[in-house]
């Protein structure tokens, strides 16, 4: 199962980034209240992988068109960013870790 400490050491990895996901979260946000979130968000991930059911919520992601160059009428000159919830985000990262650990 995760740990806090897990939580914490996924926290501290994030990417600062000042987007906002489709909850209106940022890294920022929960790297600045991380003291309190931790508990909390162990107890998730860890309910999470228990009933082996991620919630519908954290699925979602918001999608935005990030202008490359050239003329800006133009659907080629235009990427997009998918940006996942922060919450999600943690998780992923603990999961990367531990998977990473495993294969090597």
């Amino acid at each position: 199962f995760i740990s806090n400490q897990d939580v914490t050491d996924a926290i501290c990895h994030l990417k600062n980034s000042s987007s906002l996901d489709f909850y209106g979260l940022n890294s920022y946000m929960i790297k600045s209240s991380a003291e309190s979130l931790v508990e909390p968000l162990t107890l998730l991930y860890n309910k999470c992988i228990e009933v082996g059911i991620w919630p519908d919520p954290l699925k979602i992601t918001k999608v935005s068109p990030l202008y490359k160059k050239g003329s800006r009428d133009t659907v080629d000159n235009y990427r997009l960013i998918a940006i996942v919830p922060v919450i999600g985000k943690i998780f992923e990262i603990i999961i990367k870790s531990r998977l990473i650990t495993v294969a090597y």
